[in-house]
């Protein structure tokens, strides 16, 4: 018998360029105009609007937003686990990660450092490289504030996005884990359903064998029913000529897929439990890295884990 998760969304807000939180605000919505799917007549050339782009976020802040979100819309209970509901607040990357680590090895190194009662996990990543391709597709898909399409010649910008709250319960024989995490939502459709948006220069097969499991995953936590994926040509130039929808739920039923959703929540579950058991003290942490099979868990020096903040700490008390 493997694990099962239950994701349940908690609530929406806008992520601003100072790393703010408006809480109830929704991701900017699907321009759903029938010429933008299927095969193109005229392609969405992707370098219009990018001169001068550069991508504001910090690797350092993942978890500012989520803090001041949870200031402004949480009654603080007797403790902070009581007040999330959950034993981890974490990023959904974490559990994308952990997940594919079922199947093979990741680049992936992870913190965990207990707190307040609670687990806060992060990855460990180096700063990104700029890369407005995919940010300038969304453009493309979204519609502007007063609900018109983007016009292509619009300055691209990255100064803020649109997230979503998430409580995911994994639940393998008696025992349970909740986690708590907030994940970047790119766009809402008319029956408000999430929508994630990506591109990709792989063809279909390829795409099964290296990327359906990651977009699986991440769509799976973030409670999106379709993703809306634009083609571009393998020779590495940047107009899209082909809009598809792919269903989530159809994912893991693809001919090709070589995995197991159940394989992949039941080993999140095992790490997630390894780390819980590990940390039952405020102040402990560990550190692991994501390889095929066991994970290992070493001690870290609490003053390494620089992702959790002390104002939000302070705030708690």
């Amino acid at each position: 018998m493997y694990a099962a998760a239950d994701v349940s969304l908690v609530g929406t807000f806008a992520k601003l360029a100072d790393r703010t939180a408006v809480p109830g605000a929704l991701p900017p919505r699907l321009n759903e105009d029938p010429s933008l799917y299927g095969h193109l007549t005229s392609g969405l050339d992707l370098t219009i609007g990018c001169e001068g782009y550069s991508d504001t976020r910090s690797l350092d802040s993942r978890f500012h937003s989520i803090f001041d979100y949870l200031c402004k819309t949480s009654q603080l209970s007797s403790s902070f686990k009581e007040t999330i509901g959950a034993d981890f607040l974490l990023t959904r990357k974490c559990l994308v990660d952990i997940g594919q680590a079922a199947y093979r090895a990741e680049n992936t190194r992870i913190q965990a450092i207990r707190k307040k009662g609670v687990i806060f996990m992060c990855e460990i990543r180096k700063e990104y490289p700029s890369q407005p391709f995919g940010h300038k597709f969304e453009q493309y898909l979204t519609l502007n504030d007063r609900g018109l399409p983007h016009d292509k010649y619009e300055r691209l910008t990255n100064d803020g996005c649109s997230k979503a709250v998430f409580r995911t319960t994994f639940t393998s024989g008696n025992k349970a884990i909740k986690v708590f995490y907030a994940a970047e939502m790119d766009a809402i459709d008319e029956e408000r359903n999430f929508v994630e948006l990506k591109t990709t220069s792989m063809s279909h097969d390829r795409w099964v064998q290296i990327a359906s499991l990651s977009n699986y995953l991440q769509s799976f936590f973030g409670k999106i029913p379709y993703i809306i994926c634009g083609r571009k040509p393998s020779f590495g130039n940047n107009v899209i000529y082909q809009v598809d929808k792919i269903q989530t739920a159809d994912i893991p039923n693809y001919s090709g897929v070589h995995w197991k959703k159940e394989v992949c929540f039941q080993q999140i579950f095992n790490v997630l439990n390894a780390v819980k058991s590990r940390l039952q003290q405020d102040n402990e942490a560990v550190v692991f890295n994501l390889t095929q099979g066991t994970i290992y868990l070493e001690t870290e020096r609490a003053e390494n884990c620089t992702f959790t903040d002390q104002a939000f700490l302070n705030y708690l008390n």
